[in-house]
């Protein structure tokens, strides 16, 4: 059986080289792409994964399993949903942290996919932090109020290699998140999680059309979830 997260690697770093191929290969890319796609290659992507990680434990600790926020451990969570604003062009872009139970399509997924609307928010586990989606300040140089005059004869959009170069941007970001949960699930933060054995990391812009999976945890059993499940069955 294929591992759910490798598929979820391949298919994140797919899309990249997609865009990437895309976005060096278009004519006429205005000069201010071009310097955020060398900025983009030189950044320290490293460096970057463990700000996340490090991001993950505290928030985890403070917020998602902290009992003094309400939040109530007795119930198991499908998944947690990092969710962002589709207006990317602006400093320290936060991707909130939301519970999500009751999910009636709750499973593995490796790809995009809708998550519909069956489903319910944990108790007091909504709007949290989450992530900070620092990479995105980069393209804060895109905002129309900064743009030179020349470009705003047009939507900034319509330029070519824009949509391949913010999707760079935004599959880079998702494939160091992934690579940050790798490590986060073996730490004993994400262990106090009350979640269901079947359990997903997911990211999306806020009313996106899709969200995306960046790590499966079905195996990984959370501390006390055996106990738990006794207590309800008898």
């Amino acid at each position: 059986m294929e591992d759910p997260n490798q598929a979820i690697y391949e298919f994140l770093s797919h899309k990249l080289i997609t865009h990437q191929s895309a976005f060096t290969n278009t004519q006429g890319i205005p000069v201010i792409f071009k310097n955020l796609y060398d900025q983009l290659r030189n950044t320290n992507l490293e460096a970057y994964e463990h700000k996340i990680y490090t991001e993950l434990k505290t928030n985890c600790r403070h917020w998602w399993t902290n009992k003094k926020e309400g939040i109530n451990n007795a119930e198991g969570l499908d998944a947690i949903l990092f969710e962002h604003d589709w207006y990317l062009f602006i400093k320290d872009l936060e991707a909130n942290a939301y519970g999500i139970i009751d999910w009636k399509d709750s499973g593995t997924y490796s790809a995009h996919f809708d998550m519909g609307f069956e489903y319910d928010f944990a108790q007091n586990f909504e709007s949290h932090p989450g992530i900070t989606l620092t990479l995105y300040n980069e393209l804060q140089v895109l905002d129309p109020s900064l743009l030179p005059s020349e470009m705003l004869e047009k939507d900034i959009h319509e330029y070519p290699g824009y949509q391949d170069l913010v999707s760079l941007y935004t599959f880079t970001n998702y494939i160091t998140v992934h690579k940050a949960l790798r490590r986060f699930v073996e730490t004993p933060e994400f262990k106090k999680i009350s979640r269901n054995p079947q359990f997903l990391f997911i990211i999306q812009q806020h009313d996106g059309f899709y969200s995306t999976p960046v790590w499966n945890c079905i195996e990984n059993k959370p501390e006390g979830f055996l106990s738990r499940l006794k207590k309800r069955l008898f």
